[in-house]
């Protein structure tokens, strides 16, 4: 059921696995004070090709498996992603809750 709700997703140059929370998701992140972007950044589940020297400008070139705090850490400081993973994860949510009302309604 998760891997129906997954996409990848390039975002300022980086691939990035996004899964489309669930409403409950959405409704415990923003129950806590959480706002979009925090929803955003828990949506991401993996990424592809990201090297160490992606994540630590100098250090070498060498896939690093994904890890949430990792990419957390990092993603702190990039807003652009942030913004972009951002309105991506919203275009999903929209986009799950129109073809939910749509299958209702038949």
């Amino acid at each position: 059921m998760r891997a129906r709700r997954e996409t990848w997703f390039t975002a300022c140059g980086v691939e990035l696995l996004i899964r489309r929370p669930r409403d409950l998701d959405v409704a415990k992140v923003r129950a806590a004070g959480g706002g979009w972007s925090d929803v955003a950044i828990a949506a991401v589940v993996d990424w592809r090709g990201v090297k160490l020297s992606d994540l630590i400008p100098g250090d070498v070139d060498q896939p690093v498996p994904f890890s949430a705090a990792a990419f957390e850490e990092w993603v702190g400081d990039r807003m652009d992603v942030i913004k972009e993973v951002t309105v991506e994860v919203v275009r999903l949510i929209d986009a799950h809750a129109a073809q939910r009302q749509a299958t209702e309604k038949n």
